[in-house]
């Protein structure tokens, strides 16, 4: 056992180290395949809606919203912190649409967004916006023709925006355009067929853009199961095989160097997870929420997936919950709180052998670590009240560990997250009660 009630920032406080969490024992545990979990981490913020824009702004380590439909389209725009959603009121902002993909372009620093359907008016869009974190301004370019349920990834390594295909008025569309930025350009009319409904991402390790499924007829049923990958100067086919035609969304997890696709729809909504890399579909067993139409975006100053709302079968309306994947350490807590008492804290899915503080803050809201301690710059979930490292102990041989102390009552109502000094990834965010 090391570092014990090393302090992160803020104040000491006694009760947390020296009598909250006395460390006794790390117990061993039995194995069990790591398998990543999709976790409910909140209930509130944006109304219930499908099809809304999603992209994470990696400069300001938000998640934005844009979007979307519950029966009318939306407006609004949202940002996520990694503890929750506020809604920001630009002074300008695109009229209301849904099925719009959204990028985060990171060599200009901000999120861009292209068309959709505005369906009020019966509309297909071919506006071009862009968000820099205070507000929308529309780019007055010549570009893509309107449509709706095209995809669009970022690709860093060029500086461009990639766009393929989608519906519009006279069909589908098979298109690639590519947006530096300055203007519009079209690239290719080879490769993919016709579709829309399908799903894109960047690969950054392989500097590539990864393309999956979609619909061939529109309002049909002919779902497309292949896979195609956009090199900046050709397509390639990359698999047949793998998951079931559908419509569906994808990220790229650069954390684990895959491409990763949840759910969709093809007749009925889908709950399957499936990871790309580069040469084959593997399944992921996790179980998430079954959703149609929902928004997924990688966080990656927290090294997580995200994904929001969505819908469920035909009838069964909208959902307005945003969930998380976490491939890494995860931790749980057993308390007598609100009174002081004996307490059990424990982690599993660590890096084998490695170190693992345990955190503690009496509030949560985003914080980088600093400079001066391990796993500089990672983003916590903690506060600055009271926030200290409350025991550092290392991993069994199977990434776990458990900790056996005692819990003032003090820290009841307080926040607790692993970190794993191998890694530098963080756990989830547990509440002390």
């Amino acid at each position: 056992m090391t570092n014990r009630g090393q302090v992160i920032s803020g104040q000491r406080t006694a009760a947390i180290t020296t009598a909250a969490l006395s460390v006794m024992a790390i117990a061993s545990a039995t194995a069990r395949a790591q398998v990543g979990e999709w976790m409910l981490v909140s209930e509130t913020g944006p109304s219930p809606r499908a099809a809304a824009a999603l992209a994470f702004d990696a400069a300001r380590g938000v998640t934005v919203l844009y979007g979307g439909t519950s029966g009318y389209v939306n407006s609004e725009t949202w940002e996520y912190d990694g503890v929750a959603w506020r809604e920001v009121q630009p002074v300008r902002r695109p009229p209301g649409r849904l099925f719009t993909p959204m990028v985060f372009d990171s060599r200009r620093g901000v999120c861009v967004l292209f068309g959709g359907y505005d369906s009020p008016n019966h509309a297909y869009l071919d506006d071009t916006w862009e968000y820099d974190g205070s507000s929308w301004t529309q780019r007055n370019l010549t570009g893509p023709d309107a449509r709706e349920n095209h995809v669009m990834a970022y690709d860093s390594n060029r500086g461009v925006t990639v766009l393929h295909g989608g519906l519009g008025l006279g069909g589908l569309r098979r298109d690639t355009w590519e947006y530096d930025g300055v203007q519009w350009r079209q690239v290719s009319l080879d490769g993919p067929g016709d579709r829309y409904g399908h799903a894109m991402a960047y690969d950054s390790e392989r500097g590539v853009s990864v393309m999956f499924g979609g619909l061939a007829v529109p309002g049909g049923f002919d779902w497309l199961g292949d896979t195609w990958e956009w090199d900046g100067a050709q397509w390639r086919l990359a698999s047949t095989t793998g998951p079931s035609g559908r419509g569906t969304d994808m990220a790229y997890d650069a954390a684990r160097r895959l491409t990763v696709m949840y759910g969709g729809f093809n007749g009925s909504r889908l709950g399957d997870m499936w990871e790309w890399d580069g040469a084959r579909w593997l399944i992921n067993r996790a179980t998430g929420p079954g959703r149609r139409s929902t928004s997924l975006a990688y966080d990656s100053a927290r090294r997580v997936l995200m994904l929001f709302g969505g819908a469920g079968d035909f009838g069964q309306g909208t959902f307005g919950d945003t969930w998380e994947y976490r491939d890494g350490i995860r931790v749980a807590l057993t308390t007598s709180c609100p009174q002081s008492g004996p307490a059990t804290g424990s982690w599993k899915d660590a890096t084998p052998d490695g170190l693992v503080s345990l955190i503690y803050a009496g509030n949560a809201e985003p914080f980088r670590i600093p400079g001066q301690y391990p796993c500089a710059g990672t983003l916590l979930l903690l506060g600055d009240l009271n926030r200290h490292v409350v025991v550092t102990g290392r991993a069994n041989s199977r990434g776990r560990g458990t900790v056996y102390g005692y819990l003032s009552a003090f820290v009841c109502g307080g926040y607790l997250q692993a970190l794993d000094h191998t890694t530098c990834q963080t756990s989830n965010l547990v509440r002390i009660e």
